[in-house]
């Protein structure tokens, strides 16, 4: 795990820890005033993060929680990012006249897959900007389930560089939600300095330490009384930890062998290793007489062959120096500097 100042102590954790990492979250737009207020006092009472609720219910929220160390957060152009930067900018005033402390707010995928970069940059500046006036903190909701790793990565440096507190994984509103696999690729781009929330799907005990070892800093969910009432049984049998430190394993055997990403491609002879950072272009970029199936794969007996090595290392060297050491093979000597 990439270490950041949210990190638990990697050997051990408690229940009340998970509650404190946890937005409990209450957005369906048929979820009734009664249901909302519940939502509240079941973050009041398990001291979560904040409870995330639709921007018209934050002045409620405000009022049943007021005086409690749970704040009180809420979404912009929520759920499908395509409100004009104007309508985000308002929104977000608006919250904050309501009582919120935290925004999350989606970027526009729209413009982030047509590459227009520019647009992106300047609304997330704004949002931040305006977040951060008010005195809130501000999330960018990525969509990852839309994006490429590529395109993640931007997100996130982008994101990063407007001053953005968290990045966050999904709305929960997409075909699908958190995977472990963005959210290891999102720590491991920003700098610690910014927080990771994993949002949609997490709906058990097992799944949240899971993103937590991840390098998730934040978890959006709507089951928070039944991760945090089965962390306390397992905290009182003495198991909790236990089960830590299997998620902490779990994710690092993923991280150093995924046989779903090295192994042998279906018609190819030799090896192959995957790293989501790559794609045909670089690769072409950086290798002489590359072999690759699929995006993403490149020769094991080819790699050395990597003739940038200053932007290679930067985009996959870690990745190769682990599967190197998990077959006790020797990596490839990178050349000094004035030799490249």
């Amino acid at each position: 795990m990439t270490k950041t100042k949210h990190d638990f102590d990697p050997t051990t954790i408690t229940a009340a820890q998970i509650a404190g990492v946890i937005d409990h979250s209450m957005l369906k737009p048929e979820a009734t005033l009664e249901q909302v207020k519940m939502a509240c006092e079941t973050a009041k009472q398990w001291h979560t993060a904040s409870v995330c609720v639709r921007p018209s219910d934050v002045s409620l929220a405000a009022g049943i929680l007021n005086g409690s160390k749970t704040v009180v957060s809420t979404v912009i152009g929520f759920p499908h990012g395509t409100t004009s930067t104007s309508g985000k900018l308002e929104e977000i005033r608006q919250a904050g006249q309501d009582g919120c402390r935290e925004v999350d707010m989606v970027l526009n995928p729209a413009r982030l897959l047509s590459g227009d970069m520019a647009y992106v940059k300047a609304e997330i500046a704004s949002c931040v900007q305006q977040a951060h006036q008010i005195g809130m903190k501000i999330k960018i909701i990525l969509e990852t389930a839309y994006l490429t790793p590529r395109q993640i990565i931007e997100a996130c440096h982008i994101s990063q560089e407007a001053g953005a507190d968290y990045v966050k994984t999904s709305t929960g509103f997409a075909a699908s939600g958190a995977r472990v696999e963005d959210v290891v690729l999102m720590r491991g781009t920003c700098k610690p300095s910014v927080g990771v929330k994993a949002s949609g799907g997490i709906r058990n005990l097992d799944r949240t330490l899971e993103m937590i070892a991840a390098g998730a800093t934040r978890i959006g969910t709507s089951a928070t009384i039944r991760i945090i009432e089965e962390a306390r049984a397992l905290e009182r049998d003495g198991k909790l930890d236990q089960l830590w430190q299997s998620c902490i394993d779990r994710i690092t055997r993923t991280n150093v062998v995924n046989t779903e990403q090295i192994g042998g491609d279906p018609g190819m002879k030799h090896e192959t290793f995957y790293c989501p950072l790559l794609s045909k272009d670089i690769l072409d970029e950086l290798c002489l007489n590359i072999t690759y199936a699929t995006e993403g794969r490149i020769s094991r007996e080819q790699i050395s062959e990597v003739t940038n090595w200053n932007t290679a290392e930067r985009i996959c060297a870690d990745c190769v120096n682990a599967y190197w050491n998990k077959n006790n093979m020797p990596a490839p000597k990178i050349p000094a500097k004035e030799d490249n």
